[in-house]
């Protein structure tokens, strides 16, 4: 672990070996110099219209939870139910990393806009979606375009924010999206109790709107300083095209498998196992891609090779994974343990949520206050893994008071280094290769809570089948099909009842452990990042002469004590030779 400082500016420097790339940088640029800063009232604009493209995004994933039974019964697609979050979440994985390559050569401002009103599109298609397959091809829309909309934000901010100030407006942004995560249940249940099923879509229409009028008058991106290319092929090889059309397939059949394998079919069913085989062979094509086309190719070398880079990212899946397997199974406990509504599970979430939104964005402020991100880092593995710990002691009979006091140090802990990764990333890397950084970041996060979700989900659903079969008088199939809000219905005996809580009980410690396994590793990329200021120049310097005034050298220390000590005799022999006289 080497420790650094980094200024404001950062050179963009040509690697003599790619000198010949048509895409590469063509002149040295310093971005950071050139770049216009917002400020006042256009700054907070921008920041408000990337806090609502946050939250449809995160409304999006939990929205169509509490509307899928009336969906169901619209279209008469009871087997269709798991596609309408399936669809959204897997192409939101799948095309991270195009994104990324997107925004490193086209024009960002444009492409970010894009990508929102194809967002918008996609809503459209679902909320006026004739039959199941048009609402499921909606869904996907809005997961690609939601996968372009991560990296674009994020890519804003490096843009319109300063460095030494992106920790704040990061934790500002981003922790809208525990928000729209709440909300989305609660927002989706009364549109469809009161409206209709297709406003959980609609909804997303006006705001996406204001958001597309905001950035078109008020974005402005300095020109990208890429070669001109020789030729349309040329330009197009960029994009590395083959590498996405082998990367994002295999993505979608990995998660396919880990979703449905061990629940849906048994992993040595043909189909789990025929997924797994044909992740495994585009993904060595895609590997075979990204080392023939060099330069050009998705995961840029500079990123992907670099130790720092490398640490952050793994450090980010970790605790991205944590977060959303507590997010997933702390619901299912509230509901099967203490026996309450889907609703009320979450409000019963919100010391969590609340105390990690908080978390976030004081983080943020004093990442940006102190010019260190590393700190920060290490909350999650000493705060949030003690608090996963205790949220793993859950007994039946844990007083709600103490829920409460685990939910919030776990939710602070992780919260106060959940985006570190982030600025980390930025001050490691020239400013033409922080959209890619970005979006291998986001697919860490959203790969890593896809994959550990279904890891943790396999672990608990394998545990509470064999925890239900020892309880008598009751069908453990038909237990696990009715769900955790259910229970208290299947039977009216005492005894038969606290039994089932207990296998419940026992099962979601599973999930718990992963989420604590995850934050320990966690720590492997926390150790591993360098130490960076991201102060600027100035800060800095100023920082440093003040530590000079304030630490004199132990030489000069000793030789003003010595002239006191010298002063001192002179002035006791003066008073003497005055007594005498």
């Amino acid at each position: 672990m080497s420790v650094e400082t980094s200024g404001e500016a950062v050179s963009v420097e040509i690697d003599k070996a790619d000198s010949d790339s048509s895409c590469q940088v063509s002149d040295h640029v310093d971005d950071e110099a050139e770049a216009a800063y917002l400020t006042g009232w256009k700054l907070v604009m921008i920041v408000i219209s990337l806090q609502l493209t946050n939250v449809c995004i995160a409304i999006d994933v939990t929205i169509i939870a509490t509307s899928i039974p009336r969906i169901s019964n619209t279209f008469r697609s009871l087997g269709d139910v798991g596609w309408y979050v399936s669809a959204y979440l897997l192409f939101i994985a799948a095309f991270q990393l195009f994104f990324g390559r997107l925004y490193a050569f086209l024009n960002k401002k444009w492409l970010f806009i894009s990508c929102i009103f194809l967002f918008e599109v996609g809503s459209l298609v679902a909320a006026t979606a004739p039959n199941s397959a048009a609402l499921t091809a909606g869904r996907a829309i809005t997961g690609f375009s939601a996968s372009g909309i991560f990296t674009g934000c994020l890519t804003t901010l490096s843009t319109v924010v300063p460095l030494h100030k992106r920790g704040l407006f990061i934790g500002l942004v981003t922790a809208v999206y525990g928000i729209g995560s709440i909300l989305g249940p609660l927002i989706g249940g009364a549109l469809t109790d009161h409206v209709t099923w297709r406003w959980c879509f609609y909804i997303n229409l006006p705001l996406g709107g204001f958001t597309i009028f905001i950035l078109i008058f008020f974005l402005h991106f300095p020109k990208s300083p890429v070669k001109e290319h020789k030729d349309w092929k040329e330009y197009i090889m960029c994009f590395d095209p083959l590498g996405t059309i082998l990367f994002a397939p295999s993505i979608i059949c990995l998660l396919l498998a880990l979703q449905q394998g061990g629940t849906t079919y048994k992993w040595s069913d043909g189909r789990i196992v025929a997924l797994l085989v044909v992740f495994a062979v585009l993904m060595l094509g895609f590997a075979m891609v990204q080392v023939y086309m060099g330069d050009h190719a998705t995961l840029n070398k500079k990123v992907v090779f670099s130790r720092h880079t490398a640490c952050a990212v793994l450090y980010s899946l970790c605790v991205s994974a944590s977060y959303f397997v507590m997010t997933y199974f702390i619901p299912i406990w509230f509901q099967a343990i203490q026996g309450v509504s889907a609703v009320r599970s979450g409000t019963h979430l919100l010391p969590f949520i609340i105390s990690n939104i908080v978390s976030i964005t004081s983080g943020g402020w004093l990442c940006s206050k102190i010019g260190w991100y590393n700190p920060f880092m290490f909350a999650p593995i000493t705060l949030g893994t003690v608090g996963a710990g205790l949220i793993y002691t859950w007994g039946i009979d844990t007083p709600m008071s103490k829920i409460i006091g685990h939910q919030i140090l776990y939710g602070v802990g992780v919260g106060l280094g959940q985006q570190q990764a982030i600025v980390a990333v930025q001050a490691g890397s020239k400013d033409l290769d922080i959209p890619s950084g970005i979006a291998l970041l986001c697919f860490a996060e959203n790969f890593g809570g896809a994959v550990f979700v279904s890891v943790a989900h396999n672990l608990w659903a394998n545990k509470l089948a064999k925890g239900l079969q020892a309880v008598a008088n009751i069908n453990a199939v038909q237990v696990v099909n009715s769900g955790a809000t259910e229970i208290t219905n299947l039977t009216s005996d005492p005894a038969t009842l606290r039994a089932i809580r207990v296998a419940y009980k026992d099962a979601l410690a599973r999930p718990f452990l992963v989420a604590i396994i995850l934050l320990c590793v966690a720590s492997i990329g926390t150790f591993g990042v360098d130490w960076k200021n991201i102060k600027p120049k100035e800060e800095k310097a100023q920082d440093d002469e003040n530590n000079k005034v304030n630490e004199k050298p132990e030489g000069e220390e000793k030789s003003s004590s010595v002239e006191k000590t010298k002063d001192d005799g002179d002035v006791a022999n003066v008073d003497k030779s005055e007594k005498s006289a």
